[in-house]
Formats: structure tokens, C-alpha cells, sequence
């Protein structure tokens, strides 16, 4: 590795050019946190209030800032090539516990929907029963036709005129 002494002229002023950059930066960040501890400082203390006599007194509970660990990324070796067996070997665990617990809660809330449900009849509705060619075409739903939205118009064929 070459030594600042040792680079060009148009190299020396790009380095210094960096170096000048470089402490630039590093005095915003300085700036931006200090202003970031007084705004803290601030928000902290308006959950506090001090009447004429003197006495301090808590309006709020006072919320302290969240201090985040600076990480610094860990230089990268490329990269990580993955296999189709290493990503079976991680899905086909996650899937199969996935099915049993899905198996588990459906045969359990089968077992207790049997005749715990006071909502459920014995009884079927003939209308839900009943095959498809055998329900009346003519009644909508909701006194709407089928296939009917809401910005149509209803055709005058099928308007009830009573």
C-alpha cells in the first residue's frame, strides 16, 4: 500500500480532496448529534412542570430514547451459494411440522364441533342441499339477480312491476 508522500499531484489532491470530505462528514454527524441529545433533553424534561412555590411535579412518564448499538458491517466474502438440497433440508422440516399442527386442529375442532355446538342443526336446509338444476332461477338472492352490479341498471324484463 503507497503512503500519501508517494501519490501523484492530481492523486495527492484527490486524497486530500477525500481527507477534507471525510472531516466534513464527520463534523455534520458531530452536529447532528447534539442537536439530537438537546431535543432528547427537551422531550424529556417537558414531561416535568414546576409551579410558583418552587416544586417540581411529573405531568407524564417521561420516554427515554432508544440507544441503538452502531453495527458495522462485516466485510462481505461474496456470495453464499445455496443448494436445492439445503433448501429442502430447511423447508421439509417448517412444512411437515406446518401439516401435522394443521391435522391436529382440524380433527380437534372436529371432535368438538360434534354436538358441543349450539348453533348446529341436524336438520340441512333444503335449499343448500339440493342440486343445482333444482333451484328456483327466478328468485335473486336479496331481491337482486345474479350478476347484477350495483352502477347497472335493472333490465325492464325483470323489474317487478306490482
Amino acid at each position: 500500500m503507497a503512503t500519501p508522500e508517494e501519490l501523484h499531484k492530481d492523486q495527492r489532491k484527490r486524497y486530500e480532496e477525500f481527507q477534507r470530505t471525510q472531516e466534513e462528514r464527520k463534523r455534520l454527524e458531530e452536529e447532528c448529534r447534539k442537536l439530537q441529545d438537546e431535543a432528547d433533553v427537551q422531550a424529556f424534561m417537558s414531561c416535568f412542570k414546576k409551579d410558583r412555590s418552587g416544586t417540581v411535579t411529573m405531568i407524564k412518564e417521561p420516554v427515554l430514547p432508544i440507544i441503538e448499538p452502531k453495527v458495522t458491517p462485516k466485510e462481505s466474502t461474496g456470495p453464499v451459494p445455496v443448494t436445492h438440497e439445503d433448501l429442502q433440508n430447511t423447508i421439509n422440516p417448517m412444512m411437515s411440522l406446518m401439516t401435522n399442527t394443521m391435522d391436529h386442529k382440524i380433527t380437534k375442532a372436529k371432535l368438538t364441533n360434534k354436538d358441543t355446538n349450539p348453533y348446529s342443526s341436524s336438520v340441512e336446509q333444503p335449499l343448500a342441499s339440493a342440486p343445482p338444476s333444482t333451484l328456483p332461477e327466478s328468485t335473486p338472492q336479496y331481491g337482486t339477480m345474479p350478476n347484477f352490479f350495483s352502477c347497472q341498471s335493472t333490465p325492464p324484463s325483470k323489474t317487478n312491476t306490482k
